[in-house]
């Protein structure tokens, strides 16, 4: 059990930090209203761009007219990505629950797991409310990343790459992460061609070349061809 004065201690300075890092806030809060920023953003490096997330369903679907089209730089399926005050933002298509708790446990790398919560305070001005979870703060305080599970594993073995390049990673235990992603996917199995390109939600495929959708249809057809191994007692 984390004794709480030490996880307040911890919230605090997380919340200071993307309070510094996203003095634009603001602006965003002004058209959309509440909402979460989570993953590497609050970590130590200084980030190269901010992932926000919606607070309840809907609430990004009109996302470019409330930005504004001038400050639209990309649309994809997943994300509309924005410059805001010369840095770049992508509103992440993706809503897990109204609970920041919900949404950082869904993330599949421990690092990542850390967020908070742009809200107004008492004398109606914006606050950052940090949050975390255990997974996270085992990884920063050994130094060493691990994958926690994911609804999308196909898109983790995609991203873990990143990850090892970036030196998110100990030595070689990224191996071990690896094996239990191959795991998650075959044991999730894939219902059919809608699912498996759900479940790349890390790639739009439509901006892939015509040989990199061959070789995704060549995977999902690999997928029809494997059959999961019963369970003792099972027929």
């Amino acid at each position: 059990m984390i004794d709480a004065l030490f996880e307040d201690s911890i919230k605090v300075q997380l919340a200071r930090r993307i309070e510094l890092r996203m003095p634009f806030a603001k602006t965003i809060y002004d058209k959309i209203g509440s909402f979460f920023v989570a993953g590497n953003s609050l970590n130590e490096d200084t980030p190269n761009d901010f992932d926000v997330y919606p607070t309840r369903v809907g609430q990004f679907d009109d996302i470019r007219t409330k930005i504004g089209e001038e400050n639209v730089v990309c649309v994809t399926k997943n994300a509309t990505t924005c410059n805001i005050g010369g840095k770049t933002v992508q509103f992440c298509n993706y809503f897990k629950s109204p609970w920041i708790t919900d949404l950082l446990k869904s993330f599949d790398f421990a690092h990542v797991q850390v967020g908070a919560q742009c809200t107004k305070d008492l004398s109606d001005g914006i606050i950052f409310v940090a949050n975390f979870t255990p997974d996270w703060l085992v990884a920063k305080s050994t130094g060493n990343t691990f994958y926690t599970h994911s609804d999308y594993p196909i898109s983790s073995l995609i991203r873990i790459s990143k990850y090892i390049k970036r030196g998110n990673f100990i030595g070689k235990s990224y191996m071990r992460d690896i094996m239990m992603i191959l795991t998650d996917i075959l044991n999730r199995g894939i219902e059919d061609y809608e699912d498996f390109k759900d479940q790349l939600d890390a790639i739009d495929l439509s901006l892939l070349g015509e040989g990199d959708v061959t070789v995704a249809q060549d995977l999902f057809h690999a997928f029809q061809h494997v059959v999961p191994t019963p369970t003792e007692g099972q027929p």
